[in-house]
């Protein structure tokens, strides 16, 4: 019997609305043990937001932060940076503005629920993605993650026929 991609995707879906900031974000995948979630608005599937993508932007912000920095700096009469401490609360504050939609990309893993794992596992190699949204049309169904393969294996109940 050939496992289907409906055989082990994981039910309920969390997903996000693009207008949640990054750091609800960032406390709804901890706790609920996540590394991403589907970006969905008014019942459709925009984009796909993970941990990979909140670090991303920091790294922009904090860039942009200590470039305005240098830039002050120059124009400070004595000649002194903020310091990190100030980067720091700059960085924070501007994650605080920042939304789901900011961060989201475009989802390249999205199968049919009756999807063979072969496909699914060949999805992740090809667009070296960790998970994969299981929809039927533009409802999401559910997420088979990485994780969920290597389980199947661990546990045996992988076998291809």
């Amino acid at each position: 019997m050939t496992l289907l991609a409906r055989d082990v995707m994981k039910t309920p879906v969390i997903a996000v609305d693009p207008e949640t900031s990054l750091v609800e974000l960032e406390r709804l995948l901890l706790r609920h043990r996540m590394g991403g979630a589907p970006v969905v608005h008014g019942g459709k599937l925009l984009g796909m937001v993970s941990r990979s993508d909140i670090v991303r932007v920091l790294g922009v912000e904090q860039s942009m932060a200590e470039v305005e920095d240098s830039a002050f700096s120059r124009q400070a009469h004595d000649g002194q940076r903020r310091g990190v401490e100030a980067i720091g609360e700059q960085v924070g504050q501007r994650m605080q503005k920042l939304r789901v939609r900011h961060a989201m990309t475009v989802v390249r893993g999205q199968l049919g629920p009756d999807a063979p794992l072969q496909q699914v596992a060949a999805l992740m190699v090809e667009h070296q993605i960790h998970r994969v949204i299981v929809t039927e049309g533009e409802k999401v169904l559910g997420i088979v993650s990485r994780i969920d393969l290597v389980r199947l294996i661990a546990d045996g109940r992988f076998v291809q026929r």
